[in-house]
């Protein structure tokens, strides 16, 4: 399902549509491109991370996943810049994977993309957002890579779980 937190969100949402009654700093914000491809292929694997974020969160009702495409993204960041954020999907079709992809860090930092080990060519990359909270990127060269860099991420103790406690202090 494309939000599992539907009837929740309603609930808080309706009526109000002040989205602090969903989101918190805690909030971790999944972004994918917006094409037909990113949208069949890598929004599924959005929600893959989006739902493991949603279990390791428990009952806080904002220790959550939300996906969002990067144009909703771009289009909310005064509101959503301070929270933590993974891109899924590749500078070619997610437009904060491609901003990541540009970024270069600041002379004697370390580098922000790295290769992920295994098959194929998966590129992670890591860097911090002005309040000091994760942004991470995830793709690969293709679809398959993509997906299975996320899994690695989400599976690895040094992915999602490092992410988390490093966002939900």
């Amino acid at each position: 399902m494309s939000n599992p937190r539907y009837a929740e969100d309603i609930f808080r949402l309706d009526r109000v549509y002040d989205p602090r009654s969903v989101v918190s700093k805690e909030s971790v914000f999944v972004v994918v491109g917006t094409s037909l491809v990113a949208e069949l292929l890598d929004r599924p694997v959005a929600e893959l991370l989006r739902d493991q974020i949603d279990q390791r969160g428990g009952k806080s009702p904002f220790r959550r996943g939300i996906v969002i495409t990067d144009q909703g993204w771009y289009a909310e960041a005064a509101f959503v810049a301070n929270n933590p954020v993974i891109a899924v999907g590749g500078p070619a079709v997610n437009k904060l994977s491609d901003e990541f992809d540009k970024w270069e860090p600041p002379p004697g930092s370390p580098k922000s993309k790295y290769q992920i080990p295994g098959t194929g060519n998966r590129i992670g990359f890591f860097r911090r957002n002005k309040v000091g909270l994760p942004q991470v990127g995830l793709w690969g060269w293709g679809a398959n890579a993509t997906r299975e860099t996320v899994e690695h991420y989400f599976n690895s103790a040094e992915g999602l779980t490092k992410f988390l406690e490093m966002s939900w202090h």
